[in-house]
């Protein structure tokens, strides 16, 4: 899981990701515009990474709080950067439980025999 934060932090860091999130903190024109679009994107960066998400959501938070043109409160950006984490992480792409749902192998084959709840539905009435 740090491995994946850890990536997620290089990836949102490097210079052409930095110059994307630039320019994005630039679409936003009033202050509820900047929440939504935070969280918006948040949420669209976390169907490919959850670790790229937290990462680039606060990042985009923080160019959008540095502008000086427009006055947001820094708390709803925090907490609409951290939407792709609440919303839609185990949706995404990197979701480890939809990974693990698509390997055959961790699918049961059939119920066991000594299971309390009977096969057939005549056995419940």
């Amino acid at each position: 899981m740090a491995m994946v934060v850890l990536t997620g932090y290089v990836v949102a860091t490097s210079p052409p990701v930095a110059k994307l999130i630039n320019r994005l903190a630039l679409v936003p024109s009033t202050a509820r515009m900047a929440v939504s679009f935070v969280a918006m994107m948040s949420m669209s960066v976390s169907f490919l990474n959850w670790g790229l998400s937290l990462i680039f959501g606060g990042l985009l938070a923080r160019a959008i709080a540095r502008r000086k043109d427009l006055t947001v409160d820094y708390r709803a950006l925090g907490a609409a950067a951290f939407m792709g984490l609440g919303a839609v992480w185990a949706l995404g792409l990197s979701s480890s439980a939809a990974q693990l749902q698509a390997t055959a192998a961790s699918l049961a084959a059939s119920r066991p025999r000594s299971s309390p709840f009977p096969r057939e539905a005549s056995g419940t009435l």
